[in-house]
């Protein structure tokens, strides 16, 4: 059994965020409000990358990987957690990237949690990723437990390119 399962998974998605020319930072501090006081208050790393892509059109898009550690998670904690990386993604957000505006945000926020509420796998299935005209969120559970990641399966008719690219990009990067 590995002795630091969360350390090397970590390490090997700070790799990964590297490799695909994100920009790493460890240990930051995450939003203070009254309703978050529960959370860890650090995200373990983020990472940062701003990139041309022609699902924007007239713009670029910006990518956020906000990693967090929680002992159990359930359906409620992972949208309070989803909630809080909205919050730091969005007050964190670039405005340009070179002269192309930022117009679509993918905030990716990362869970590596001992114990994960069974309903999550379901509610996962049945359910598509949060988004609307301007963002999409894709939270993802790594079980430190089982060495398995788990995240919205269901694609939206209306918005489905923007969540397949999150889908394709979560696979790459948090894939043990």
């Amino acid at each position: 059994m590995d002795p630091n399962p969360q350390g090397d998974f970590l390490q090997t998605v700070q790799n990964r965020l590297s490799a695909n020319a994100f920009t790493v930072s460890a240990d930051v501090p995450a939003s203070n409000r009254p309703v978050y006081g529960s959370l860890q208050p650090n995200y373990l790393c983020v990472g940062k990358l701003l990139r041309y892509s022609p699902l924007s059109v007239i713009g670029a898009i910006e990518e956020d990987v906000l990693a967090c550690s929680e002992w159990s998670v359930d359906i409620e904690k992972m949208r309070l957690l989803a909630g809080r990386a909205i919050t730091d993604a969005q007050s964190r957000r670039s405005r340009f990237h070179g002269i192309l505006p930022v117009v679509y945000l993918y905030i990716f926020p990362l869970i590596l949690v001992d114990e994960v509420d069974p309903s999550l796998e379901e509610y996962f299935n049945k359910n598509s990723a949060p988004l609307d005209k301007s963002l999409v969120v894709l939270p993802t559970i790594y079980n430190k437990a089982t060495g398995r990641i788990d995240y919205y399966r269901k694609v939206p008719m209306f918005g489905g390119a923007h969540v397949s690219a999150c889908v394709k990009r979560v696979q790459a990067l948090f894939t043990p």
